[in-house]
């Protein structure tokens, strides 16, 4: 069942963090995760190597390892991802709803997301700083 984390962002838990480590701004995080559109099947976005995408005419496969940014001005993630590993504990795995303001907005992205359009994003919080989950 999902629950607001904050306006136009909801959560559901799949499996629990420590409860103890939660990640904020300036923290550099690993993260596994996979995005689709509202309503959708088809992933646009993963970092487990279930994506591929065509760019220049070229097919394009993520390799399946973690994403590792610096939550900061300069993170390129939309702010409802940002805000979404926010919410979690180290080793937590969530669903996440992002409205579409928290996203891409009435711009969209290209021919990925069309303007003012829901996302689905499935999270898994593997590191914060120095601190990791075990064998994952």
């Amino acid at each position: 069942m999902f629950h607001e984390v904050s306006t136009g962002l909801a959560k559901q838990t799949e499996n629990e963090g420590d409860g103890i480590l939660f990640p904020k701004d300036v923290d550099e995080v690993h993260v596994h995760y996979s995005c689709t559109l509202e309503g959708a099947r088809d992933t646009i976005d993963s970092t487990r190597g279930e994506h591929q995408s065509t760019v220049g005419g070229i097919t394009v496969c993520k390799a399946k390892k973690p994403l590792r940014l610096i939550l900061d001005d300069s993170c390129d993630m939309i702010k409802g991802f940002q805000m979404a590993v926010c919410s979690m504990s180290l080793g937590e795995r969530a669903t996440f709803k992002i409205q579409s303001n928290l996203a891409y907005g009435s711009e969209g992205k290209g021919n990925v997301v069309p303007p003012d359009t829901n996302l689905v994003f499935e999270i898994e919080l593997l590191g914060i700083n120095k601190a990791y989950v075990r064998g994952r």
